[in-house]
């Protein structure tokens, strides 16, 4: 089920990605198509050795006593990407934060963000509904979690894919990433997480 104690500094409400059986594929989908995207936009060699940190699935909720937004904070990743599972009729409010752009990007369902673990981002509150992302913390062998290294060789603007977005720092794959061919749960028909 859902759980709150897996990440000590910034808790969220989560599963791990492996204990969700109709995800399972994910693990291949990102080897096969994020990090070669991950690779090209931020022309970092293709023989580096990639490594999952964390990949879970994330449950933002408006109601009393549940966890509706995530704070400032940087990741324990080199690079980290975001998807979101529903569809954005499911609530209101939402979306990330980077306060280095001062910028609330809400990508549509499917949708994956993508930024360099230690550029300083938040998960904007929600009001409404729920929310249900899917967040993959990924890491570069011999890369200490980034350390600002991404950050400083970030790609140009031309080289962004990104619906009318022009941030060096941020970049997201509108559907171009198949990396969910189905993200419902075989136990519910609403196509939502219960963990």
């Amino acid at each position: 089920g859902w759980t709150t104690q897996r990440h000590k500094a910034y808790p969220t409400t989560d599963i791990p990605v492996a204990k969700i059986k109709p995800l399972e594929h994910v693990f291949d989908r990102v080897r096969q198509a994020v990090i070669p995207f991950i690779e090209k936009v931020h022309t970092i060699p293709g023989d580096k050795k990639w490594h999952f940190n964390d990949l879970f699935v994330v449950k933002y909720e408006w109601a009393p006593g549940k966890q509706f937004n995530l704070a400032k904070h940087q990741d324990s990743s080199s690079f980290s990407f975001t998807v979101l599972l529903n569809p954005k009729t499911d609530f209101e409010g939402g979306g990330t934060y980077y306060q280095a752009y001062d910028k609330v990007i809400q990508p549509d369902q499917g949708d994956i963000l993508v930024h360099a673990g230690s550029m300083e981002h938040e998960g904007r509150p929600i009001s409404k509904g729920v929310r249900y992302l899917m967040i993959g913390f990924l890491a570069l062998k011999d890369d200490c979690y980034a350390g600002g290294l991404y950050e400083d060789r970030m790609m140009p603007l031309h080289n962004l894919i990104a619906r009318g977005q022009k941030d060096a720092s941020i970049a997201y794959a509108q559907r171009e990433i198949p990396l969910l061919q189905q993200h419902k749960n075989s136990d519910n028909d609403n196509g939502h997480y219960q963990g």
